[in-house]
Formats: structure tokens, sequence, C-alpha cells
């Protein structure tokens, strides 16, 4: 072989090379929250439209479905204003009806809400006696200031911080609205205040999460004083437990049962649980196989889970030959995909050492996934208590991402600390239809526990699907 036969091959070697790395920057370009682990919040402006009708887990429009128990607004027995519109004359020949009797009342009733500052000063008598001593009266608890917030303001200060309003915006909110601002220092003293008297309903949420049967488990990275740490989630459906750490990798005493996750390593090796696999994970990566990679196999098991899924959503455990009928299915589609990669070259590898595991293509390590961990991948199949999908610690971790879009960061550890501790407390209350400001007024006002706000009986607490 020529000097020339041989540059032409190694041009050729690393054209081959420079090809597969475009296509697969050119992948990771495409990928959004449809099609990999992504959070919408990262879709930014380049969100595409709704995903072809073959790709959607059905096909059904968006909005409330067929049967959906809507929410509107109820008339109340006994409004607080009446007003009431007379007839005074025919519409149609314009005789005086004002002295005529009602036949028909028809109601309407507008809901709205008063918004004006009431400043209540407290004086406080002092008097002197005969011999000499001078007795004040005593000012009602929490009044120690000549001037103070009142604990419904703050509550509601401390709710619309905990929707994510800047600080800085929400000062000038509170001042617009009911002519009181609130500084960033003083709202900080709030939220720690609310974090120290919420400390024990913050136990006995996690505790309440441990003796349920299925925990639901994620993660999400947030700087935290300028270095990246994790907001974890540990919950169920009426319960919800967040707390800041510094490792991706968090371990916690999460009680035996299920332990609902994605397939992050970390929860692997958690002892004392029987794990159970994300399925809206899979569905998002089989969709990314049939977009980018064309890999039939992928089309065929994205089916087969939404045929799983569809069976398994009355909530009854289904029949021992249903189940195997399914999983023979399963292992044929795993069997096809290996014998798929097994027909491919092996990918080219642009590193230059010999050390390390050899490449594998994304489809051939998904299989690989379906395969070893085929018993918690299907768990929902024999158990319907488990659910298909991780979507529960989905929407709980979500507002971390929020407030991340919102402010970038949380300054300090502190600051971490208490978001975690107001975020599982607000969604506790929240999943259990309690009022929200009457909440955080009690928490406010004094330490609290779970029957402090739960009126439902110890039990119940205990239900998570």
């Amino acid at each position: 072989m020529t000097d020339k036969d041989e540059i032409i091959k190694a041009q050729q070697e690393e054209i081959a090379i420079l090809r597969q790395e475009i296509a697969e920057l050119k992948k990771k370009l495409g990928l959004d929250s449809h099609t990999s682990s992504k959070p919408p919040s990262g879709d930014g402006l380049g969100k595409k439209n709704r995903p072809p009708a073959s790709l959607r887990s059905s096909n059904k429009s968006y909005g409330g479905q067929s049967g959906h128990a809507g929410k509107t607004l109820e008339p109340v027995k006994e409004p607080d204003k009446i007003e009431v519109h007379k007839v005074e004359r025919c519409h149609q020949c314009q005789r005086d009806l004002s002295q005529s009797e009602v036949e028909k009342i028809i109601k309407r009733q507008v809901f709205d809400i008063e918004i004006k500052r009431i400043v209540v000063e407290h004086q406080a008598e002092m008097k002197r006696c005969e011999c000499g001593a001078c007795t004040t009266a005593t000012f009602p608890q929490g009044v120690k200031a000549p001037t103070q917030i009142g604990e419904l303001l703050k509550g509601i200060a401390l709710y619309l911080s905990g929707q994510f309003i800047a600080k800085d915006r929400l000062s000038t909110a509170m001042e617009d609205l009911f002519g009181v601002p609130i500084s960033d220092t003083t709202l900080i003293k709030y939220e720690k205040q609310l974090s120290e008297n919420l400390g024990l309903c913050y136990q006995q949420i996690l505790e309440r999460i441990q003796k349920s049967f299925v925990k639901n488990r994620d993660e999400s990275g947030l700087r935290v004083g300028g270095k990246t740490g994790w907001i974890q989630v540990l919950s169920t459906k009426m319960f919800t437990y967040l707390w800041f750490d510094q490792k991706r990798k968090s371990a916690i005493e999460n009680g035996g049962g299920v332990l609902m996750h994605d397939h992050f390593p970390g929860y692997l090796h958690e002892n004392g649980v029987t794990h159970a696999f994300c399925n809206a994970h899979h569905l998002r990566e089989l969709k990314a196989l049939i977009m980018y990679e064309k890999e039939a196999w992928a089309g065929d098991m994205f089916a087969l889970l939404r045929i799983m899924c569809r069976c398994t959503q009355a909530g009854e455990a289904l029949s021992s030959k249903k189940i195997e009928f399914l999983e023979r299915a399963y292992d044929k589609i795993i069997d096809r995909g290996f014998a798929y990669h097994e027909g491919l070259a092996p990918p080219m590898s642009t590193s230059t050492s010999s050390r390390g595991r050899r490449k594998r293509r994304t489809g051939h390590n998904l299989l690989l996934r379906f395969k070893e961990h085929k018993i918690g991948v299907l768990r929902f199949l024999s158990d319907p208590r488990v659910p298909f999908t991780n979507n529960q610690a989905e929407q709980d971790i979500r507002m971390v991402k929020l407030k991340q879009k919102n402010s970038g960061c949380l300054r300090t550890k502190a600051g971490a600390h208490y978001f975690s501790i107001i975020r599982s407390f607000i969604s506790t209350v929240r999943k259990h239809n309690v009022n929200m400001l009457e909440s955080i007024k009690l928490a406010l006002h004094q330490q609290i526990s779970l029957s402090d706000i739960l009126p439902l009986e110890p039990q119940q607490l205990l239900l998570s699907y």
C-alpha cells in the first residue's frame, strides 16, 4: 500500500468517526422532555409542537376528558351581601310594575374579595397604686413591637413566597396590594420562624411515608451557596418529604416496602426495599430510539408498555395467564432487540485508550436494563398498588425546578433547609385539601404536629395508593 492509499484510508476512518460524532450531537440537541429525562422547563423557546399520535401515550385530546370531575364555584347558602334588582316597568308595553307581586327570583352569585389594610392599635393602661408601685396591663401574646406585621399578612407573604415570587418583587406587591412593604430580611426571618415551628410536623411526614407501602423517590440539582447541591424527595399520594444534601446519592431510612424510582444507581443500593422502575422514563427513551435510531424493536416495546398500562388501569390484579402472556411478549421483543444489535458493526470509539468497558449503543444499553431489571420494570403488572410511573415524585420535585428557573439558586444551606421544610408542608397540606392560609397562620403562631392540621384518622393518614 502506497503512502497515498494510507492517507486516504486514514481520512476515511476520520470522516466516519466525525460523522458519528455529528449524528450523536444532533441527537443530543434534539432531545427534549418528551424523549429524555430532561424537565419540561429545560425545553425553552425551542419547545416542539405536540408529538404525532403514533408516539403519544394515547390519542386523547388535551384538557379534561369525558367523566373528569371538574372544579367549579358552588353557590353559598348565606351570601355576605345581597343586591336586589327590581323590575320597574314592563319591557314590552312600559306599564308600571313597581307595586306588582314578585313571581320568581333568579339568583346569581359573584365571588370577590375586599382588600383593605386594617391597623389595630393595642393600648395598655398603666396605673400607680397608693403604695407607689406602677402596674401596666399585659399586651396580647405576640404583640411585642411598637409596629409589626399581623399573622394573616405574614401568612399571605409566606404563601406568595412559596409560589416563587422573587423577594424584591414580593415586597413591591405587598405594598401595592395592602400598603404594607415587607423587606427581604423580614421575609427570611418569617421563613425561619415557620420552618422551626414545623420541625415536629416535618418529622411526622417522614414517619407517615416510611409506613406506606409504596414510596416515590427522585432528586433534582440546584445551586446552593455557589455549589451544586441536590434537593431529594420521598413521597406518596398523601405526603411529601423534601430534604437537601450536597451529594446526589443521599441515603434515607425508607421503612421497607416498594421504592418507585428511575434507574439512578444510588437508589439501587438502598437496602430493605423492593425496587420498581418508572416506565414513563422508558417510554421517553424508546421514543428517542424510534425517532433518531429507527430501531424497530423500540416501537414494539413502546406499544407493549402502553398496552400493559391500559390493562392495569382498572386497579385490579391481572390473572396469572394474562401476566405470563405479556411477559412472553416482553421477552420476545428483547430477544429481537439483541439480535438487531448483534448484527450491527460495533460503534466507533473516539477514545484512544484501550481501557474500560467497550462502548455500546444507547438502544443496547436500554435492552440490558430491560433484561436485568425485568421484575422491577413489570412489578406493576402483578401488584395493583404499584404505579406504572414515578410521576408522583416528579410532580413533587417540580417546584425545585420552578425555584431554579425563578431565582437560579439558593444562597445558603440554611435557606435550602428552610425551603425543603416549607415545601414539604405546603405540598402535604394541598394533598389533603386543607385550607392553606389557615395552616400557615397556625404554624407561624406555634409549633404544630400533623394532627393539628389534618383532620383524619390515623389509619387514613397511612394511605399512599
